[in-house]
């Protein structure tokens, strides 16, 4: 049985083929949905993923204005560029 693989010090994802278009997604970056305020607590690559099924997967936590924190996206299947904490 293989161990689960994570790569969490990532600082930013960003979405698409074009880096003039992209939807980046930042820690520490706040986002407005809906009436709401999201801010990004943490950006995380499964690796167990892509090994097992050959699709990427990104995890996004954000923490809402209320203080509670949630994942709030998963990216998978698509082109993306990974930024990690130097």
């Amino acid at each position: 049985m293989t161990d689960i693989q994570f790569i969490d010090d990532i600082y930013e994802v960003s979405i698409g083929n074009n880096p003039k278009e992209d939807m980046r997604y930042t820690v520490g970056r706040a986002y407005r949905v809906a009436a709401k305020s999201v801010t990004i607590t943490e950006i995380v690559y499964d690796q167990n993923s892509y090994f097992t099924h050959g699709e990427r997967r990104v995890y996004i936590y954000g923490m809402s204005s209320d203080g509670d924190e949630f994942l709030w996206k998963i990216i998978e299947g698509q082109p993306c560029t990974i930024t990690r904490k130097v």
